[in-house]
């Protein structure tokens, strides 16, 4: 006499819910630098601007552009606010509705180059302020 089979549970398709919760959050999470680089632009980057003037530093190259990205978007904010908008909410429905895992690469992506940008500007706005403090300190370094 054969030993009875256990009973087979028939096989599921995945529903993919939870690459999609996934993707969404890093979605979510890469708002956070993002919103940080347009707080500095309209914030921070003017203030810079004001001291190169008051010194009539000669500025780089990455700080021009650092100067020309934030007052493009102090200028049209609402243009900027529109379009981080429609690329946030256009990449979550593509999320929910096409291909998971392509919004999650983008989202990926998204991340990291607002992390890039942020410490591009970063750099780009200290090393003349560091060049200003040891033109009018009048000696290099401490």
């Amino acid at each position: 006499m054969e030993a009875p089979m256990p009973p087979t549970i028939p096989a599921r398709k995945p529903s993919g819910m939870a690459g999609r919760i996934a993707a969404t959050t890093i979605l979510a999470v890469s708002a956070l630098p993002m919103a940080a680089v347009c707080w500095a632009s309209v914030w921070i980057v003017p203030k810079f601007e004001a001291i190169f003037d008051d010194f009539g530093a000669v500025l780089p190259a990455p700080t021009c552009f650092v100067i020309a990205v934030s007052d493009l978007s102090r200028n049209y904010w609402p243009v900027a606010a529109a379009l981080v908008l429609l690329l946030y909410g256009g990449l979550a429905l593509f999320i929910w509705r096409v291909d998971w895992r392509s919004g999650l690469a983008a989202s990926i992506l998204l991340l990291l180059l607002s992390i890039i940008y942020w410490h591009v500007a970063v750099a780009a706005l200290f090393a003349p302020l560091a060049q200003i403090i040891t033109d009018v300190r009048g000696s290099p370094g401490p």
